[in-house]
C-alpha cells in the first residue's frame, strides 16, 4: 500500500518488484488539504491482504509531514509492515524510531548534506534474522565452502562489498544551519571551520583513496527552522543574504577546490519572482 504522494524512488522499486512477484499495489488518495486520511487507512487496511504500508515521513513536492507516529499504531494494530521514506524528514525533523514505531525507516545522504551514492536504511532488530541480503560479496558471510554459506548474524551481511568510504566522509559547506533540540526550540549553528580546512581533507581523500574531491553542496539559501516561504524575509537574511552570499562564494574559492554544487537556485528565483529581489539571482548569473 502506498500514497499517492509519494516519490518515485517510493514508486518505481515496488513496481519493479510486483512484476517480479506478482502482488498488486494499492493507493491511499490524497485529498484538497494535501494530507491522507487516516479513516481510510483503518478502511484500507481491514483487506487482510496487505502486508505493508510504504509511506513517505515528508512531501517533497506538498511540503506534507505525515503522523507516521499514528500510522504506526494503526499499523501495528492490524498486523501490518510500516516501511517509511524520511529522506525529506530526516534533515529537519527529530528522528526516533522508536517512537515513531516503524519497522524501516530510510533516507539518502545527500539529504543531509553529505555525497550522492550513500544512504541509511533502519531495519527493526527483530526483522534482520528473516532478510535475506540482497547484496553478496565480501564481508557478508562467516563461512563458505564448496557446499556451504554461512552469513553473518548481524546487519554486516546486508553490507557486501568495500563500503563506499570516501563519499561517507565527502565535502559539504553549510556553513550556517539549524540546530533541532525540541519542537519548539533551535537555534542556528555557524561553521567554525577555515578553507583551509576542506583542502586538507580533499588531500587527505586523494592520497589515500586516490579521488578526486568535489564540493556538491555549497550553501546559497538560507537555513530555517520551518519551509523558507513560511519565514518572513527578515528572519531568512539572518543566514543568507547578497552579503553571505558573495561572502560564501570567496570561501569556497580559498578551499582550492574546483568544482562546486550550488544548493538554493529555487530561493533565488522565488526572491526574484514573488519578493522583487534578484539581486541574488543576477550575481549568481555572473558565476555561470
Amino acid at each position: 500500500l502506498l500514497t499517492e504522494m509519494e516519490h518515485n524512488s517510493n514508486v518505481v522499486p515496488w513496481k519493479l518488484l510486483s512484476r517480479k512477484i506478482g502482488f498488486k499495489i494499492g493507493y491511499l488518495n490524497v485529498y484538497n488539504n494535501y494530507e491522507i486520511s487516516l479513516r481510510e487507512l483503518q478502511n484500507k487496511l481491514k483487506d487482510k491482504k496487505i502486508k505493508v504500508l510504504a509511506i513517505a515521513h515528508a512531501s517533497n513536492v506538498l511540503g506534507t509531514i505525515n503522523p507516521i507516529k499514528e500510522i504506526g499504531k494503526i499499523c501495528r494494530k492490524n498486523n501490518v509492515k510500516l516501511l517509511v521514506d524520511g529522506a525529506q524528514a530526516a534533515p529537519h525533523l527529530k528522528i526516533d524510531v522508536k517512537e515513531l514505531g516503524c519497522d524501516f525507516y530510510a533516507f539518502s545522504g545527500h539529504k543531509m548534506l553529505s555525497p550522492t551514492g550513500v544512504g541509511v536504511l533502519y531495519v527493526k532488530k527483530d526483522l534482520q534474522k528473516n532478510l535475506i541480503p540482497f547484496i553478496s560479496g565480501g564481508g557478508t558471510v562467516l563461512e563458505v565452502t564448496k557446499n556451504t554459506l554461512k552469513f553473518k548474524e548481524d546487519v554486516e551481511r546486508f553490507e557486501g562489498g568495500t563500503p563506499n568510504i570516501a563519499d561517507v566522509v565527502g565535502i559539504t559547506m553549510y556553513r550556517v544551519v539549524w540546530a533541532h533540540v525540541t519542537n519548539n526550540f533551535g537555534f542556528n549553528f555557524d561553521s567554525f571551520l577555515s578553507p583551509i580546512t576542506y583542502w586538507r581533507k580533499a588531500q587527505l581523500i586523494k592520497n589515500i583513496f586516490g579521488k578526486k574531491v568535489i564540493c556538491i553542496e555549497l550553501q546559497a539559501e538560507p537555513w530555517t527552522s520551518e519551509p523558507f516561504y513560511n519565514v518572513p524575509l527578515s528572519e531568512q537574511e539572518k543566514t543568507m543574504d547578497l552579503t553571505s552570499f558573495k561572502k560564501n562564494i570567496q570561501y569556497a574559492k580559498e578551499t582550492g577546490l574546483d568544482t562546486f554544487y550550488f544548493w538554493g537556485v529555487e530561493w533565488w528565483y522565488w526572491l526574484k519572482t514573488t519578493q522583487n529581489q534578484p539581486e541574488i539571482w543576477n550575481e549568481a548569473r555572473n558565476l555561470f
